[in-house]
């Protein structure tokens, strides 16, 4: 299967995390469903390859900063959507790989991604409890 390519009127930072979500961000998840695999309990994740969770949350972060200096992403219906989906599925592998876990937490550590998933939503008029 060949993944969709970024919209030509993608931004380049919109461009690069929807390049990375598609590519890197899918061979880290990859990395890390595969060593819970060999897991007696695959929901025990706490501990499990901590080094491929630090990399996913700092690469997904130093690209999602850019995008809410640059303040125009959300130019365009459908590619606001588009990236309103790719900040979720960010934020929803961080969910999964416990890298954020709200019983641990007091505030999220995905301030960035929370952010720009606010914005976004609040230009496309999405409830923002639908966004994070």
């Amino acid at each position: 299967m060949i993944a969709a390519q970024p919209h030509s009127s993608s931004t380049p930072r919109v461009a690069a995390f929807d390049r990375w979500i598609r590519t890197r961000f899918v061979d880290l998840n990859t990395q890390l469903e595969d060593l819970y695999a060999t897991r007696e309990n695959r929901s025990q994740v706490d501990g499990v390859g901590d080094d491929l969770k630090a990399t996913l949350h700092d690469e997904g972060r130093d690209l999602i900063i850019p995008l809410i200096e640059e303040g125009n992403t959300d130019e365009g219906f459908d590619r606001a959507f588009e990236l309103l989906g790719n900040v979720g599925y960010y934020m929803a592998a961080c969910r999964r790989h416990e890298i954020t876990e709200p019983s641990r937490e007091r505030t999220s550590p995905l301030v960035e991604a929370s952010t720009l998933a606010l914005h976004l939503g609040a230009s496309l008029g999405t409830a923002p409890r639908f966004v994070t």
